[in-house]
């Protein structure tokens, strides 16, 4: 399972993301840095952890404002591949945001006028560039294309779309130290489509949150306040990584 940071960007800087309420988001304070700064963040984050991808969602992008594309180039510098969230809402958005490097187009849910843009989008891109953000209130699927619709149906039209990467996220767990809400329905998804790869993001506190959801087979945890928090220090995440995950996983099944 590979642990994914999050920065959230708003008007430049990190901000610290608290139950989706826009609003109420406030400067990042950090232990691994003094800065809110997005590129020391990223540096930060990439010293302690050494993580494969960094999530980024420009905030003020999904408000409707600009993309913040000289601070993707800064961040892009670190040599982390990054998953970004820039409000995409049609495939033209989605290939700008391609010809900046980025490693994956996150299409999120809540953005989404409708699903079928979603199979224009992978279309455009590819699927391996694109991940689908099922992004959730209370549990609820959120947006146009997300009113009166069950999360899993949601992700079977996706799969039919070819869908490759699914992102699950609580918005109303993030940065209150509420725990995860998201494994069952995480869970439900991999037993039904193995091959699909799964991440899921939203109230992660500490180890034992990341040793549930790696039995559930979820394949990425994102993570913002517990790592600046120090609820997840760079030890931890260390002895997480020497577990030895099919023993781990023969256990659960047995």
């Amino acid at each position: 399972m590979e642990l994914v940071p999050v920065i959230d960007l708003m008007g430049g800087q990190v901000i610290r993301g608290v139950a989706g309420q826009r609003q109420n988001y406030r400067r990042n304070d950090s232990q691994l840095t003094h800065s809110a700064d997005p590129q020391e963040t990223a540096l930060a984050l990439v010293q302690a952890f050494q993580p494969g991808w960094i999530y980024v969602a420009d905030l003020d992008a999904i408000q409707g404002g600009p993309v913040q594309v000289d601070t993707l180039r800064l961040l892009q510098l670190t040599g982390v591949k990054l998953a970004v969230d820039a409000g995409v809402s049609n495939a033209t958005d989605a290939l700008k945001l391609m010809e900046l490097g980025i490693g994956k187009v996150i299409v999120g849910l809540e953005t989404l006028p409708n699903l079928d843009v979603l199979g224009e989008i992978l279309e455009a891109c590819g699927p391996e560039k694109v991940s689908f953000s099922l992004d959730l209130r209370d549990g609820n699927p959120l947006g146009p294309a997300g009113a009166g619709q069950q999360g899993l149906q949601l992700v079977a039209d996706a799969v039919q779309m070819k869908l490759s990467h699914l992102i699950v996220l609580e918005l109303s767990n993030i940065g209150l130290g509420r725990g995860v809400s998201t494994g069952a329905l995480c869970h439900s998804i991999k037993v039904r489509w193995p091959e699909l790869v799964v991440w899921t993001g939203g109230g992660v506190r500490s180890l034992p949150d990341l040793h549930r959801l790696l039995l559930l087979r979820v394949d990425g945890v994102m993570v913002a306040s517990a790592l600046h928090d120090g609820g997840i220090t760079p030890a931890d995440w260390q002895a997480f990584e020497a577990l030895d995950v099919d023993s781990t996983l023969l256990a659960m099944d047995a």
